[in-house]
């Protein structure tokens, strides 16, 4: 959710997500899912918390023709993929200085960088994107320390007045009241109930709640 919304921001029309459906393609990437991203026309792939190990699946997808980015927080090879970039905090090749960043936080981190670089997100505007991280980073379960913590503190702020539908009606179905989130709310209220939908049938479902524009989600949801 977070690139997609970033991604539209700075422009980019033909952006879809994969998510793979854990009784039938398990998790991360596949060949077969891989084959499929490029038999629908992709011309690039970025992962988002996978793909730090998946060689195989990357040699395929450049045979496609088809490029990919690795956006992982997971362990790390001594060789990385063929992938055009591969980020990730776990590679001992940088001088970053936190190294526990969630899946979440990677992918923010990219976003970052593209700000340096493209039009549509100004510098200091991607605060508004501090909801989905904060929400990604605790019910990731990573040490909320350094620049995890920092994420979440200004995240529960930006959650609270939240722009996301979705969002504010499971907000009210759980029973959380805006004022009083904190840490707990994300993992035993709102990550649950998210994280639900991919164990009983797909986990599109989370993806569709958390982009969602129509405010009648909520009313019905209050109701």
């Amino acid at each position: 959710t977070l690139l997609i919304d970033a991604l539209g921001s700075f422009g980019f029309t033909h952006v879809k997500a994969f998510i793979p459906n854990r009784f039938v393609e398990g998790y991360g990437l596949t060949v077969d899912a891989i084959e499929r991203i490029a038999a629908d026309g992709a011309e690039l792939i970025i992962t988002v918390d996978c793909g730090s190990l998946s060689h195989k699946e990357i040699e395929r997808s450049n045979e496609l023709g088809v490029d990919v980015i690795v956006t992982d927080h997971h362990n790390v090879a001594e060789t990385p993929p063929s992938a055009i970039a591969t980020i990730n905090p776990k590679r001992t090749d940088h001088n970053y200085p936190f190294i526990d960043l969630a899946g979440v936080g990677v992918a923010f981190k990219l976003v970052q960088a593209l700000q340096t670089r493209l039009d549509g997100l100004p510098i200091g505007q991607e605060k508004w994107l501090l909801d989905l991280v904060a929400l990604g980073t605790v019910c990731d379960v990573v040490t909320l320390v350094d620049e995890n913590r920092t994420n979440v503190y200004f995240g529960l702020k930006v959650l609270a007045q939240t722009r996301r539908p979705g969002l504010k009606a499971l907000m009210a179905v759980a029973g959380v009241e805006p004022r009083n989130l904190n840490a707990r709310s994300l993992g035993f209220a709102l990550g649950p109930r998210m994280n639900a939908a991919g164990r009983l049938e797909t986990a599109e479902y989370a993806l569709n709640l958390l982009t969602s524009t129509d405010g009648g989600a909520q009313d019905r949801s209050s109701a």
